[in-house]
Parts: structure tokens; sequence; C-alpha cells
């Protein structure tokens, strides 16, 4: 592993462990755990899911560094997940974290297979995004006037949402500039290394 796998490496680990702590105060808050009215739950719950998105969007972004388009100002200041997924989608096609399985056989080598599992694709990412920017809006003084009304099946959407970005990480690729090779990382347990690509 060059020095730039390295660096790579080391704050794509970082930024997995902070998923994982959103998705824990995710569930501090659907759960009650807190002392915050439902309306205030529900809000940070999507500010949650939003910077989960911009944190697997900018992972990508991080991962495809060599990639000469990434250097542009206007690019390298981007935060928005949507805008950084439709960019990334026309540069290179495997950009995108992959769920896997990973085997440890028996001779200590390592078995690296695609999991079909439903998880947070590209599209629902974008989609998701999109709605948590909607949400954290205040309304409009029409919506004030008429009496806003929070959906009643948050609770629901927020932790399938958090499931799906869960389906994702839990155990996935990510093909680095060049596609020879990838981040291997085990979200749930912190590793993570860097191997040649499929």
């Amino acid at each position: 592993m060059d020095s730039n796998e390295l660096r790579t490496l080391l704050i794509y680990k970082d930024m997995m462990k902070e998923v994982r702590q959103r998705l824990d105060t995710i569930e501090a808050l659907v759960n009650k755990e807190t002392s915050l009215r439902a309306r205030f739950a529900r809000e940070l719950s999507y500010l949650q899911l939003r910077m989960i998105c911009e944190i697997i969007a900018l992972g990508c972004i991080i991962s495809h560094e060599g990639f000469s388009e990434l250097s542009a100002r206007k690019f390298r200041n981007s935060y928005a997940a949507d805008e950084i997924v439709n960019f990334l989608s026309k540069l290179h096609d495997r950009f995108y974290p992959q769920p896997i399985k990973v085997e440890r056989k028996q001779s200590g080598r390592i078995s690296v297979e695609d999991n079909e599992i439903e998880h947070l694709s590209k599209e629902n990412l974008k989609t998701l995004y999109r709605k948590c920017g909607a949400v954290l809006h205040r309304g409009t003084p029409a919506t004030i006037i008429s009496g806003e009304k929070i959906e009643t099946d948050w609770i629901a959407y927020v932790m399938r949402q958090s499931q799906l970005a869960v389906n994702l990480l839990a155990s996935h690729a990510l093909v680095l500039h060049g596609d020879q090779r990838a981040i291997f990382c085990n979200f749930i347990t912190g590793e993570a290394w860097v191997g040649n690509a499929r």
C-alpha cells in the first residue's frame, strides 16, 4: 500500500466511524432516549440521514481523488450528495460502494463476493438526500397558517432508510481511482484495508 492509499484509507475509516455514530444517534432519537419532542427528534433524525448521504458521497470523491475533473475548484468545495453522485456517475461507473460478502478461508485467503442485499442505491441516496432537505425547512407561510402536518410514519421511514444505509456499508468495497485497487470495509467492526479490485 502506498502513502496515498494509506491516507485515503485512514480518512475513509474515520468517515465510516462518523456514519456509525450518526446511525446510533438516529436510534436514540426514534427510541425516545432523549427528552426531545417528536418534531425535534424527527428533524434531527432527518439531519443525520442527510449527513450520512453527504458522507457517503464525499467518501466516493476522496477515493477517486486522482481524477483531474475532481480537482476543479467547484467540485472540491461541493457537499451536495445528489450533485456529487450525478457527477461521478458520468465520470466512472464503479465509484459507489458495493455491498459484499467477505469470507475468510482456512488457508488464510479471503473470498469476496457481491452481496445482493437491498441497500441504499445511488438513486435511493439522491432521493433520500432531497427528501431530507425538504423536511429540514420550517415550511412556508401557507403551511404554517394551515397547520403543518408531520407524517405519522416518520419513524418507520427513518429506520428503513437507516437499515438501507447499514446494508450498503456493513461490508462493502469501494473501487479506487484507476480501477485496480479498492477499499474493503467492515462498517460494523471498523476494519478496513486496501486490496486488489476484481
